[in-house]
């Protein structure tokens, strides 16, 4: 099964991204480099994309496959696959609106 990553690692990665991007601000303001908070959140939207993939290419086979040839168990698939992507795709935005703030304040902003 394709879907699981987009259904439980994606999720995982927003919250592992939001703890990793917690952890490094008050070393980042003590520093003044706020490089490595614009690299902690790159790196965990790329391997939310990464594993999202597997769930759209899931996606893609089963808009394709006839209805009605598997029945209940295609049925399961399909919103499987359909589940796999949009939990992907919304842990992918939250990643990015935890990562606009950044763009916009400064860590030692207050």
């Amino acid at each position: 099964m394709k879907t699981w990553p987009g259904l439980l690692v994606a999720p995982m990665l927003a919250l592992a991204d939001q703890t990793v991007a917690y952890v490094l601000v008050p070393w980042s303001c003590a520093h003044q480099q706020i490089l490595p908070v614009h690299a902690a959140h790159a790196l965990f939207l790329v391997a939310t994309l990464i594993a999202t993939i597997p769930a759209w290419h899931a996606f893609e086979a089963e808009r394709g496959a006839p209805k009605s040839d598997m029945g209940e168990v295609g049925d399961r698939m399909r919103f499987l696959s359909i589940s796999g992507l949009l939990v992907g795709l919304l842990s992918m935005a939250v990643i990015a609106a935890m990562w606009f703030p950044v763009w916009v304040l400064s860590p030692c902003y207050g």
